[in-house]
C-alpha cells in the first residue's frame, strides 16, 4: 500500500505517565499508555558513541523509551532531518513508518526499549539510504508543518 505524504508529525515526542515518591518513580508501559498494541518488544544496549538503528521501516510503527543513560536520535524523512535526545523513560519517541532513524548512546551504561506494532519482517527494512531517499521525498509534501525540522 503506498504510503501518503505526512499530515502530521513522522516522529512526535510524547510524554509517559509517572509516578514519584520518596522511594523513586515508576513509569507505567501499557496497551492504555502505549501509542499501538505493540507485537514486538526488544531492548538495546549499545557500546558508547557506536550507532545503532540506521535504517527506516515501510510499514512498521515503533516507540522509543531510553530506560537508562542518553540516546542522541537523528530522524530523517527524505531531505528532511531532526535530532534529539531521549534520556529518561518519562518520554518516549514514536517514529512512525518511513522515518530513517539512528540512535546513539551519549552516556555509558545506555539502554533503550523499543516497543513495535508489528512482528520481525526483514521484507519491510530500508537499510539503503538511496533506496530510501527514492521512496521517502515525496512524504515531505504533505501537510504537516516542519518547522522543526532542517532540510539537508
Amino acid at each position: 500500500m503506498p504510503m501518503l505524504p505526512f499530515d502530521e508529525d513522522p516522529a512526535p515526542l510524547l510524554r509517559r505517565p509517572e509516578f514519584a515518591n520518596s522511594s523513586g518513580m515508576l513509569v507505567v508501559t501499557s496497551e492504555a499508555n502505549d501509542p499501538f498494541r505493540v507485537e514486538r518488544t526488544f531492548l538495546i544496549r549499545p557500546n558508547g558513541g557506536q550507532v545503532r538503528g540506521d535504517h527506516a521501516h515501510r510499514s512498521c510503527s515503533q516507540f522509543f523509551i531510553a530506560v537508562s543513560g542518553s540516546f542522541l536520535i537523528r530522524l530523517q524523512v527524505g531531505r528532511r532531518v531532526r535530532e534529539l535526545t531521549l534520556d529518561g523513560p518519562d518520554q518516549g519517541l514514536l517514529v512512525r513508518p518511513m522515518v530513517w532513524a539512528s540512535e546513539t548512546a551519549t552516556s555509558s551504561n545506555s539502554a533503550i526499549l523499543v516497543l513495535c506494532d508489528e512482528v520481525f519482517n526483514s521484507d519491510e527494512y530500508i537499510r539503503d539510504p538511496h533506496v530510501f531517499a527514492q521512496e521517502s521525498e515525496i512524504l515531505t509534501h504533505g501537510l504537516f508543518d516542519w518547522a522543526n525540522w532542517q532540510t539537508i
